[in-house]
């Protein structure tokens, strides 16, 4: 942290340089945006959108201090080895330096972002709520106010410092991937990038999180280029797809042996089905280990930009201006408007 200068300056919470990745063509300082608090889709300068005036300057008592350089050296840090992977697809080109750059940066990405501070103003906003409704004692009603600007922005720094390295430690042992999709059909970024999926349902203990098994985190690095992070227990699931294939092979040979009846011609082609199955997460694997990216098609974008959606607070923002996604998301879920966030009852 740096002492601030005083001076008030337009501070994005998503770095220009992973915007400019996403800017329309042949105008790289725009970018198309669509605001779903109003439904208005627009282009505009990039400096202009994912920023607020001195998000990242704080009065600590009669001092202020900013955190803005501190981010745009970790920024300069990670655009290289960023700008590395653009370059070559692959991820084979990162030196260990380079891969534990990006990690920070994806770790602070996720705790740098406007909809923290919302999720902190909401959480402290509803506890003293609930206080003011659930207790009766004056002094603690009279303490149960929501907290000012400056003390949640106080709290995303104390956020910052707290979760940062541990983030960082989890991102480098998770397995990484690289995925590319046609140009023709870009993918999204939105005011809050680095998005999470999970296919596991663990019930009422929830299944997002930096540290959860079988967690999914993506973050999208250009128009058709995703970085994935992966729990490495995503192989025990490849194994079981496996295991449950063998099965159901050995359940076919069993009804074969018992009833001679059986369309040979069938049972052919369901053998070579299940051979083709089993060889997928090996392809897969091998695929991780060489660095190269998994190539995916129009299904995989929609995933990736329906967790951009869900996601942001406000802003999703593309290299063309084809929203019908988030139209469509928001017309089916009125909650995909305000994006994913913490209740209280």
């Amino acid at each position: 942290m740096v002492q601030n200068s005083g001076k008030s300056e337009n501070q994005h919470y998503v770095p220009q340089f992973l915007l400019r990745n996403f800017s329309i063509p042949q105008k790289s300082n725009q970018i198309y945006v669509f605001d779903k608090h109003i439904d208005r889709a627009f282009s505009t300068n990039i400096k202009n959108i994912a920023s607020e005036r001195d998000f990242y300057n704080f009065n600590a008592g009669e001092e202020s201090i900013s955190l803005e350089g501190n981010l745009s050296s970790l920024e300069a840090e990670a655009q290289k080895g960023i700008n590395n992977i653009i370059e070559n697809e692959s991820l084979k080109v990162l030196s260990y330096g380079d891969k534990s750059w990006i990690a920070l940066f994806v770790a602070v990405q996720f705790l740098r972002v406007k909809k923290q501070r919302e999720v902190l103003n909401e959480l402290t906003g509803g506890l003293a709520e609930h206080i003011r409704k659930m207790d009766s004692d004056s002094k603690k009603i009279e303490m149960a106010t929501a907290l000012s600007e400056e003390d949640i922005k106080m709290m995303s720094l104390e956020c910052f410092v707290k979760n940062a390295p541990v983030f960082l430690e989890l991102l480098s042992n998770k397995i990484w991937l690289l995925y590319k999709y046609p140009e023709a059909n870009p993918l999204y970024i939105s005011d809050n990038p680095v998005v999470m999926h999970n296919d596991e349902d663990f019930g009422p203990y929830g299944n997002i999180g930096f540290a959860v098994p079988k967690i999914q985190i993506y973050l999208p690095i250009c128009s058709y280029l995703a970085l994935g992070f992966w729990c490495p227990s995503m192989e025990d699931k490849f194994r079981e797809n496996v295991a449950e294939i063998e099965k159901m092979e050995r359940e076919m040979r069993e009804k074969l042996e018992i009833n001679p009846h059986i369309d040979r011609e069938h049972a052919k082609l369901f053998f070579e089905k299940c051979q083709q199955e089993k060889r997928k997460p090996f392809d897969f694997i091998d695929k991780v280990n060489s660095g190269l990216p998994i190539i995916g098609g129009g299904e995989q974008v929609t995933f990736l930009n329906s967790l951009q959606v869900k996601w942001s607070h406000r802003f999703v923002m593309c290299s063309n201006n084809d929203f019908a996604l988030v139209e469509r998301m928001i017309s089916d879920d009125e909650k995909n408007r305000e994006g994913m966030k913490l209740t209280f009852n």
